[in-house]
Formats: structure tokens, C-alpha cells, sequence
């Protein structure tokens, strides 16, 4: 992969001009791992701490009820919606001939150490 930060965060912000994109690239031997950070996603680790908190009530007793039922619900929105916009973003750089690749050995599955391009998106906090 040849392409720097600045030309993916140019390329997000052609795409997305409303939102606020930070691109970190970082190449460990042949491998690189592309790191964004957004506006566009609303869950925090902190949000994603209380769906699972909720989840595990939801489990246990079967049923959410009052404000729990809501957040989760809301929650369960915001998850899908991140979900949404994290595969708009994969394409857009797609089309710009930047994907990620994992290269995995044919027998175990194991990730194989050259030629991976890792990509991360993130919320900025």
C-alpha cells in the first residue's frame, strides 16, 4: 500500500465533508495497519461496556423493562448504524484501491505475517 494518511483523509473528507476524519498509518514489517478515527460513529467503549452490561440482563431475566429497555434498544440502533458506516467507508477506500487484506495459511487459518493491510475505524472521543 503506497498511499500516506493525508491521502485517505482527503479522500474521506471528499466523500463525507460534514465529518471529521485522523488517519494514522503504521507499516510493522510487511504488514500495515490503517487506523481512522470519526465523527460518524456514535458508540464509545463506554456505550459499548453498558450494551453488554444490559445483554447479560437481558439474558438472565428474559426481559428488559423501563429506562434499561430503552437504552438497549437504542444502543442495539446506534451498533447497526456504526455497522452501516463502517462498511461505507471500507467501500469508498475500496474504490480507491485501498483494502484490507489478510493473507491466512490454507490448513490452520493462521494470519500470515506479509502483505496484510489491517483497517480500524473508531469513534474520535
Amino acid at each position: 500500500m503506497k498511499t500516506n494518511g493525508n491521502q485517505i483523509k482527503r479522500i474521506l473528507k471528499a466523500n463525507y465533508p460534514k465529518n471529521n476524519f485522523r488517519v494514522r498509518i503504521d507499516k510493522t514489517g510487511l504488514s500495515t495497519a490503517v487506523y481512522i478515527k470519526t465523527d460518524m460513529l456514535k458508540m464509545t467503549d463506554k456505550l459499548y461496556d453498558e450494551f453488554e452490561d444490559l445483554s447479560w440482563k437481558l439474558r438472565e431475566k428474559k426481559e428488559l423493562r423501563g429506562a434499561d429497555a430503552d437504552k438497549y434498544e437504542t444502543l442495539e440502533k446506534w451498533i447497526e448504524q456504526d455497522r452501516q458506516a463502517k462498511r461505507n467507508i471500507e467501500a469508498t477506500l475500496e474504490k480507491h484501491g485501498i483494502e484490507k487484506r489478510i493473507y491466512r495459511d490454507e490448513k490452520s487459518d493462521e494470519i500470515l505475517c506479509g502483505g496484510n493491510v489491517f483497517i480500524f475505524i473508531t469513534k474520535i472521543e
